[in-house]
């Protein structure tokens, strides 16, 4: 059940130097693997899963690597996870697959010097209709700053991390490199689109969130201050920082002059909504008692006329003597 997964996998949590494989959490599964400690300085620790054999860094979580040096990011990671995933989900031979990555280097080039020249290319990199001598579907796999005979390439197909967009408008002139892709059917341009929107989403979790550091649960904040508690595993951390931080007194971290209590732009967000509560209750005492300003008109006008402005009648609260005769 859904509990026991939980449960597992917080008491796998509390274990040093056990890690997920990332291949089988792909698949879905949860497999726990030993981290072979490191024998020198420097060295990176790598981990074997024993269910499928996966040789990975038990730090960055990439494919295995002698140094520490050559951990990927996590955003490299998210992208062989993403490319994993679509290489696996289409049923093609080690053949077919090695002819594709083959095929992905090769291209055609295309200098553009003129703004009304370029490309029609849609997000996922694909002609989205006839351009020159290519054809609607055909893809885009890389862009280069400057001219055919001397280009810096700084945007390519296997980047998808990287927003096409932001370089569609880069300064011409550019160098394109656009291969055929006839072969590629519907489906195909559907799949890449989801993989496009799926590592979009994970970019914008990863910059709205703070992994716990204890159980790696990522935690988004929508306000307040940054002292955090994970929901997983009750883990107190530093949402600036990411430090854990004890639970006893957390707030000893931020006396410390570590970190902010409050980030600069929360404390910001805070004063306009204070602001604007006060503008608010401002509006409402208006609506019921209205403006100031047109109360002292009418008063003014009203004495000057010597009438005054007439009160209402209060109950007397004399009481009248038993002793005295009335007139």
């Amino acid at each position: 059940s859904r509990w026991m997964q939980l449960k597992k996998q917080q008491i796998l949590d509390t274990l040093e130097g056990v890690v997920f494989c990332p291949r089988c959490e792909v698949l879905g599964l949860d497999s726990p693997t030993f981290v072979e400690p490191a024998t020198s300085e420097g060295e990176a620790p790598l981990a074997t899963c024993g269910h499928c054999g996966y040789v990975f860094c038990g730090r960055c979580y990439g494919i295995a690597h002698a140094n520490l040096a050559d951990c990927i990011s996590e955003e490299d990671r998210l992208l062989q996870v993403a490319q994993y995933k679509a290489e696996n989900s289409t049923k093609m031979s080690t053949f077919a697959k090695k002819q594709a990555r083959k095929e992905r280097e090769v291209g055609k080039l295309h200098e553009v010097t003129d703004d009304y020249d370029r490309p029609p290319v849609e997000t996922t990199g694909l002609l989205t209709q006839d351009w020159r001598d290519m054809r609607e579907g055909d893809e885009l796999v890389s862009i280069g700053s400057g001219t055919k005979d001397k280009f810096q390439v700084i945007w390519t197909n296997s980047n998808l991390m990287m927003g096409l967009d932001k370089v569609l408008v880069h300064p011409l002139p550019l160098v394109y490199r656009i291969r055929r892709c006839t072969e590629m059917s519907e489906e195909g341009k559907i799949q890449k689109r989801k993989i496009l929107e799926e590592l979009q989403s994970l970019k914008a979790l990863k910059q709205s969130s703070m992994p716990c550091p204890r159980c790696k649960v990522r935690i988004s904040r929508s306000a307040g201050c940054n002292h955090m508690r994970c929901v997983h595993c009750d883990t107190h951390f530093c949402y600036r920082c990411g430090a854990q931080i004890p639970s006893d007194n957390p707030y000893s971290h931020f006396s410390a002059n570590a970190c902010p209590t409050f980030d600069k732009g929360e404390v910001q967000r805070m004063q306009v909504d204070a602001a604007m509560n006060a503008d608010q209750m401002l509006q409402d005492l208006r609506n019921q008692f209205g403006r100031q300003e047109e109360l002292f008109a009418l008063f003014n006008a009203r004495v000057g006329e010597g009438r005054g402005i007439a009160l209402p009648q209060m109950p007397s609260m004399e009481l009248p003597c038993r002793t005295r005769k009335p007139r």
